[in-house]
């Protein structure tokens, strides 16, 4: 093989492996101005005379089923990231309290807005969000 042939070659496989990094990310779907979220209770259920679901509290964001099953395969190194900028920091924490069904009672009583979490628990969360991640 001659030498233009070579470069040519490892032109193609580089532009190749760049196409499929950029074609193959997720992006979050909001950020933390266009974010919108609600919560829903559910109540202690009875399964029987010896077990009972307990009641919670659960975020749920605005976004379509579709993009949530995308996001549940994004990696947690992408999901720090997320966590981690100040455009989707406080988006990437609902969603994931949405997509995990984490009890989110502290959110419907104490923390209202992004101004609170950071004052109450970002890096925390972030902590708990990254050993969860990890273990999946």
């Amino acid at each position: 093989m001659n030498k233009r042939k070579r470069e040519i070659l490892i032109v193609s496989f580089l532009l190749v492996c760049i196409l499929t990094q950029v074609v193959g990310q997720v992006r979050l779907p909001v950020n933390n101005m266009t974010v919108r979220y609600g919560f829903r209770r559910y109540s202690m259920q009875l399964l029987d005379s010896n077990k009972a679901t307990p009641s919670k509290c659960v975020i749920e964001v605005a976004i379509p089923t579709k993009q949530k099953a995308k996001l549940k395969l994004v990696s947690s190194q992408q999901w720090l990231q997320w966590l981690k900028s100040d455009s989707t920091d406080w988006a990437a924490n609902l969603i994931l309290y949405d997509l995990y069904q984490r009890d989110a009672d502290i959110y419907y009583g104490v923390i209202k807005n992004k101004k609170d979490w950071l004052l109450v628990g970002k890096e925390s969360e972030i902590d708990y969000w990254n050993r969860f991640l990890e273990s999946k």
